[in-house]
């Protein structure tokens, strides 16, 4: 039987009703202004959730990378990945002002952060949970940054095969045990 977890006052797992996290994401294009909009309409619509990314792009994105067909298709080829990526980063300070935001409306903060240095910022707003992208199931060092902190780790497991996912657990559980919610996801994209 898996055990169910619990994160911001709310049970997860068997016999618990669905947890619905709103995917805010980068979509709020480097606005606070629109991130706060994207807090509103998740709260209307009844989500528990909603989740941003933190992250800052030098860390992220190589200057060399290129970007991806899609990437292409939608925001055109003249600029780099890295360009692309700055202009969705949202400065530090505004993290806690969109999860004071959240608060206010009645739905949980969360935060995908994608390096340590961004794990620390989005543990230092006592989240309830920490949200981990596939991108990362094969980052042990980062996974055993964020599982050391004690919170809840939502892993989600699209990018990857089924013994890096045990691998992942294994990692995750060999650092303290935190509670763990694995997700099951679909990373084609767009």
């Amino acid at each position: 039987m898996v055990a169910p977890v619990t994160i911001a006052d709310r049970r997860v797992g068997p016999g618990a009703p669905v947890f619905i996290i709103a995917e805010a994401g980068v979509n709020h294009n480097g606005d606070v202004g629109l991130a706060k909009r994207l807090v509103d309409a998740a709260a209307l619509a009844g989500a528990d959730a909603v989740k941003f990314q933190t992250f800052h792009a030098e860390r992220l994105v190589s200057p060399l990378a290129q970007k991806a067909a899609y990437q292409r298709a939608t925001t055109g080829a003249a600029e780099s990945q890295l360009d692309m990526i700055r202009k969705l980063e949202l400065p530090p300070e505004a993290f806690r002002e969109l999860q004071a935001h959240s608060r206010a409306r009645g739905i949980v903060f969360l935060s995908t952060p994608f390096d340590e240095a961004s794990a620390d910022l989005v543990g230092a707003l006592d989240v309830p949970a920490f949200k981990i992208g596939s991108g990362e199931l094969t980052n042990w060092p980062f996974l055993a940054h964020v599982a050391r902190k004690g919170k809840p780790m939502i892993v989600s497991t699209g990018m990857g095969r089924l013994d890096e996912v045990a691998d992942a657990v294994r990692v995750i559980r060999e650092m303290g045990r935190p509670p763990l919610v694995l997700l099951h996801c679909v990373s084609s994209y767009p």
